[in-house]
């Protein structure tokens, strides 16, 4: 983290240098969305939220993106697609999001990280709808996610 004032008015700021990371919208081939409901220790509480992950060195974010879904849901894409990418805190964090959508799911051997507390949700895209009106889903990168995918049907 860096620190630093504004020189006239002495305005302090932070901003956190981080490496980019990857979100995947998981899609069936019945439709519905897999959802992480993922305990967050900063917030103490359980978000749902779509998986994502850091891009680990000398990984592309598309290697990176299959490796995050099969580390926290257990499954491979036949197909991954770039939907869109965006700075999530752009007033103090460095980080890039890439947000890919992942159709064609093959299950696959679930090995989450040990600091990961994790239980996946399926659920319809009308019941995701539901769930951010009603603010059970309340991320950022998950909701950008759905309605991106919901708008420009990214087929």
């Amino acid at each position: 983290m860096e620190e630093w004032k504004l020189p006239k008015t002495g305005t302090r700021f932070a901003r956190v240098v981080g490496g980019d990371a990857v979100a995947v919208l998981p899609i069936l081939d019945d439709g519905r969305i897999i959802i992480e409901k993922q305990y967050r220790h900063p917030l103490e509480r359980y978000l749902y939220e779509i998986p994502a992950g850091h891009i680990d060195y000398g990984e592309t974010p598309v290697q990176a993106a299959r490796r995050e879904l099969e580390e926290e849901i257990g499954y491979y894409p036949r197909s991954l697609k770039h939907m869109f990418g965006i700075f999530e805190a752009p007033g103090s964090f460095t980080q890039f999001l890439h947000v890919y959508l992942a159709e064609g799911l093959e299950r696959k051997k679930i090995s989450r990280e040990t600091d990961e507390v994790i239980t996946t949700v399926k659920v319809s895209l009308k019941k995701a709808h539901e769930m951010i009106r009603q603010n059970k889903i309340c991320d950022s990168k998950t909701i950008s996610g759905i309605l991106y995918y919901s708008s420009f049907k990214c087929k």
